[in-house]
């Protein structure tokens, strides 16, 4: 039986060569197989059915004839994945070091398909790569394209280009608002960006579709293109750094992203590059943050950034300015050079910045700025006016410029009600003078274990754990890095500092003050009293929202307070007498502890008094009773 034509053109009346029949071909998802469109046709089918219908071929040798010819087709195509932005071949994979020879040779078997090949994620990468900054995302929960921001003045035209460049550098240019990739020229066409920058986007485009070689003619790489001075180092090494940071070095002859030890082969990549990539100074820092005004690195930029859930795409969180608190140069390095392991999400394991850390997602920008607020203690003059800590002639005089901040710190209420007046921060020994923290006094044997974690609890609960011989008021994790304190006490410090920051309520997720969670049901009645009668005794009651001590009057109003709870503090009997003194064995007050201090000369902080070692007697037994029983140690 002579041979079918199969791959026939009907409008042309012509065979196809193969390269316009792969041309006019779609690559099915599931195997990726190059599948003919429906006009090819054929040509002998009309020579079959005639034979057919002269009873010359039967039913069965022609299903027989059109399953070989299929087969061949099958077995002659090739297997074809989608790179960036043209198709790879399973062998192109192979050569890259991408996909094994056996999986290969699965593939041309039948044995697995595309689709199945593709679910390896490191695969995917190398095809496609991981999200770049796609967009911005506004205070208000609106999306805009970088160009938008741009236009609107939420970025600056410098920033935005870089930004830009890294999408055009990395594949294609976004619309995260529709979900959409482009080409520059087509993104131009869409108005996703403006014919402003398009020939600059077009030069970073480049970067994946490739340079041309101006001696040879040839396509080159990125990396190839600035060695032959074909794009300033600094550009170059931006965009390069934004390949890496989302899946690896762009190979654009063969259109998809290649593992390092393959670009140092292919001389897309070296050692040098990589060691400037690795170690990034200021220089090298080619992006912006326009939350924090830090120069950084791309993959610095994108840990930044969230993920709009019902795209997946990576989006730059702009913060409100409105909302802003100025961070000084001592605020940041302070965070910048504190180290912490997180157990969830992204760092899960690692170690980072707490600078990283609150710029990442974990953080929303209301509790980010309601933290740098609490660490920074700044309040404004009309928080004070409606508080009830300034008056109205003080509020004119510093509206008026007439007082500075400075002057109104100075007078004592104010001072007072904004920092609050020293906690029983340490001991001092007699007679050597010796300062200890509690924590130490504890481990000296100087304080039973549940002495010592309710003066403890009260530190946690009116600001800060102190560190009396450094001078050091430390938050709870920092206490506890620092060894002030000692990991038996952690989870109660940490309950304990909520009266300052803050108890959720669990029913409507709003931040609540310690009297609020005390009515709720949220501590222990005994625990939450002993904490408010040392805020009152240092102070006043603290405003978790506003971090800072209230007037008895504004306490009031606010439902911080009720008159039934002050008279309980007004009059103590024993059994809200929660404090307990270790040298005269009395259970006492907050307020009497702190009567029962030294004031330090050189800090200033109260410290308790006692004896160098402490004294064994019979009665040691029933302090430990006593103070057990009213710290619920």
């Amino acid at each position: 039986m002579s041979e079918l034509k199969v791959f026939y053109n009907p409008s042309l009346q012509e065979n196809l060569s193969y390269r316009h029949l792969v041309e006019n071909c779609t690559v099915e998802p599931d195997t990726g197989l190059l599948l003919l469109p429906v006009c090819i046709t054929f040509k002998g089918l009309t020579e079959i059915f005639q034979k057919y219908r002269e009873g010359k071929l039967s039913i069965k040798v022609i299903v027989t004839t059109v399953l070989e010819v299929i087969e061949k087709s099958v077995k002659t195509t090739e297997v074809v994945f989608e790179g960036i932005r043209e198709t790879v071949t399973a062998k192109q994979l192979v050569e890259a070091d991408i996909i094994s020879e056996t999986v290969l040779e699965d593939l041309k078997k039948g044995k697995t398909s595309v689709k199945k090949v593709i679910e390896d994620e490191n695969l995917n990468m190398y095809l496609k790569g991981k999200g770049c900054i796609a967009g911005i995302l506004l205070p208000d929960s609106r999306i805009m394209t970088i160009y938008q921001a741009r236009q609107k003045g939420k970025l600056m035209p410098g920033t935005a280009l870089i930004l830009l460049e890294a999408q055009a550098a990395t594949g294609f240019i976004i619309d995260p608002i529709g979900n959409r990739k482009f080409s520059v020229d087509d993104a131009v066409k869409a108005k996703i960006v403006g014919p402003d920058v398009c020939q600059k986007l077009r030069s970073a485009e480049r970067a994946v579709i490739g340079y041309k070689d101006p001696y040879d003619g040839k396509i080159i790489s990125l990396f190839q293109a600035m060695q032959k001075d074909l794009i300033l180092k600094d550009h170059g090494i931006r965009l390069l750094e934004a390949q890496i940071a989302t899946g690896g070095i762009i190979d654009p002859v063969n259109s998809h992203r290649i593992p390092v030890h393959v670009a140092y082969k292919r001389e897309y990549f070296n050692e040098e590059m990589n060691q400037i990539l690795d170690d990034p100074s200021d220089d090298t820092k080619g992006f912006f943050d326009p939350n924090t005004l830090e120069n950084l690195t791309y993959l610095q930029l994108m840990e930044r950034c969230v993920t709009d859930p019902s795209t997946g795409l990576c989006l730059l969180p702009l913060k409100s300015k409105s909302k802003k608190i100025n961070i000084d140069d001592h605020m940041r390095e302070t965070f910048q050079t504190t180290t912490v392991t997180v157990k969830y999400g992204r760092f899960k394991g690692k170690h980072t910045t707490l600078w990283d850390l609150i710029n990442s997602e974990y953080l929303s920008e209301d509790k980010r700025q309601e933290f740098f607020k609490l660490f920074k203690g700044e309040v404004s003059v009309v928080d004070l006016l409606d508080l009830g800590i300034v008056d109205e002639k003080t509020y004119n005089c510093l509206v008026d410029g007439k007082m500075t901040s400075t002057e109104v710190m100075k007078i004592d209420s104010v001072r007072t009600y904004l920092q609050g007046t020293s906690c029983v921060a340490g001991l001092i020994l007699q007679p050597s003078n010796q300062k200890l923290s509690i924590y130490e006094g504890q481990r000296a044997g100087i304080l039973t274990p549940g002495t010592a974690l309710c003066l403890l609890e009260a530190q946690a609960a009116t600001g800060f754990i102190v560190d009396p011989v450094n001078n050091k008021k430390l938050t709870v994790e920092q206490a506890l890095r620092e060894k002030v304190i000692g990991p038996q006490m952690y989870e109660k410090l940490l309950s304990a500092e909520r009266a300052v920051t803050g108890y959720t309520d669990p029913y409507t997720g709003q931040k609540i003050s310690l009297f609020q969670a005390l009515t709720k049901d949220l501590i222990v009645r005994q625990h939450g009293i002993r904490l408010l009668e040392a805020q009152i005794a240092t102070g006043g009651i603290i405003d978790p929202l506003k971090c800072l001590h209230l007037p008895l009057e504004v306490a009031y109003r606010k439902g911080y307070f009720d008159a039934e709870l002050n008279q309980i503090l007004t009059d103590p009997t024993d059994d809200t007498k929660g404090f307990f003194d270790p040298k005269t064995k009395e259970n006492l007050t907050y307020m009497d502890m702190l009567g029962r201090c030294v004031k330090d000369k050189e800090t200033g902080l109260c410290l308790l008094t006692l004896n160098d070692k402490p004294k064994a007697s019979s009665s040691s037994g029933k302090s430990w009773l006593a103070i057990s029983s009213c710290c619920s140690v």
